[in-house]
């Protein structure tokens, strides 16, 4: 069956049984399906990535495709500052009463926190957490592949094993795939359950509907007119997010920054999404450094929240001030792939000690403010993907 018609098959299946059959298992279920998929993706990422570096090491294309990506990963934050500038200056959303005042901070920053997202002092801390951080495999990828060019002799047998695993993974990617298909079915069934169990809902229609339309106009006018100005190929983009879009709408239900790239990966396999292997290998830096949709989400909510405690009027500058301070946050988080909360964590401690995170007024919207934030952090990933592909073909183009 084609995998969309398979998708928004399963999808209604999820939406009725999330309505009309709420049951507590659901959940188990969902977050059973969604970490069935770190059974793949994670051991084809620390077995394909090594190689991944040491072909494009061997091709001398190393230094120009991680800059590409760091490059487009930070212009596309940039973005998120000004779009999130923009909307603020625009309108916000109106003030939610303050239901609780006695919520402390969910996190502080440390350090050494941030330190150990590069080197961590136990690595099986890195497979055992409950968010597996594709950034230390990153870097211990790096390493190895690194280590595979510089010496081919003595790492061979290893270079081999390593081949055969990934061969291994690959294949059996697809197999987690399918099982993805009908998992999405409980995942839909928990996600519209909470949404019924939705309390207060009145309270927060006008900053949903707010975050629902630039969602909207984020991905199909905001997203194709960067890509336009990158690319010159105003079609691209768009057939992008049309053979993609069952990915980005499964990252919203899933709420997961990981669990996508399974489908991802397997589209690219079966050359569904037409792009380079190779550029897979940069899955992990763009999911770091690409964050259109925290920066744009945390900020907004943000100054709900500030509304929600003071009356005075916002400034310009404080709204630059703040989604500056957004595009430095997402880069001091990258241990945390689901990190919206703590960006607005750091916003509020930042702003006043007056509101040092008392979220708790938007608190029952979290789950879908987080939605929105990695269904647009997921298209633009793609995005970013796709762009980098194009560019990699004119760049060959121009050699031959």
């Amino acid at each position: 069956m084609n995998v969309k018609i398979n998708f928004f098959f399963t999808l209604p299946i999820g939406i009725f049984l999330g309505l009309f059959l709420p049951l507590e298992i659901y959940s188990s279920l969902s977050h059973a399906f969604i970490r069935l998929s770190y059974l793949s993706l994670i051991p084809f990422l620390i077995f394909s990535i090594p190689l991944g570096i040491e072909n494009i090491i061997e091709n001398k294309n190393f230094k120009k495709l991680f800059s590409k990506t760091i490059y487009y990963g930070i212009l596309t934050n940039l973005s998120g500052v000004v779009v999130s500038i923009t909307a603020a200056i625009i309108y916000l959303p109106q003030r939610i009463p303050i239901l609780e005042k006695t919520v402390q901070n969910t996190y502080f920053f440390e350090k050494e926190a941030l330190l150990e997202t590069f080197f961590p002092k136990n690595i099986f801390k890195i497979f055992t957490s409950s968010n597996p951080n594709l950034l230390s495999i990153y870097m211990i990828s790096i390493i190895i592949g690194t280590s595979f060019y510089y010496a081919k002799q003595k790492g061979r047998i290893a270079r081999e094993l390593m081949l055969s695993a990934s061969n291994l993974f690959y294949h059996a990617n697809g197999f987690i795939a399918n099982m993805l298909n009908v998992g999405i079915i409980f995942i839909t069934a928990d996600y519209t359950a909470s949404l019924k169990n939705f309390k207060d809902y009145q309270n927060y229609t006008n900053s949903i509907t707010f975050f629902l339309i630039w969602t909207i106009i984020i991905l199909f006018v905001i997203l194709p007119t960067i890509s336009y100005r990158l690319t010159k190929n105003f079609g691209m983009i768009y057939k992008g997010i049309f053979v993609s879009f069952q990915n980005i709408i499964f990252s919203g239900l899933t709420k997961d920054s990981y669990s996508p790239y399974v489908i991802l990966i397997e589209d690219i396999k079966n050359e569904r999404i037409n792009i380079k292997k190779s550029i897979i290998i940069n899955i992990p830096l763009i999911n770091f450094v690409s964050k259109f949709g925290t920066i744009f989400v945390s900020v907004i909510s943000f100054f709900i929240i500030l509304k929600s405690y003071s009356s005075l009027p916002i400034s310009i500058y404080e709204i630059s001030y703040m989604s500056t301070l957004s595009f430095f946050f997402v880069l001091a988080f990258p241990h945390i792939p689901n990190s919206l909360i703590y960006i607005i964590t750091m916003l509020c401690s930042t702003y006043t000690k007056g509101i040092e995170l008392n979220v708790s007024n938007i608190t029952p919207m979290l789950p879908i403010l987080i939605s929105l934030a990695l269904l647009i952090d997921f298209a633009f990933n793609i995005a970013i993907i796709h762009i980098i592909n194009f560019k990699e073909l004119e760049d060959q183009e121009k050699i031959n």
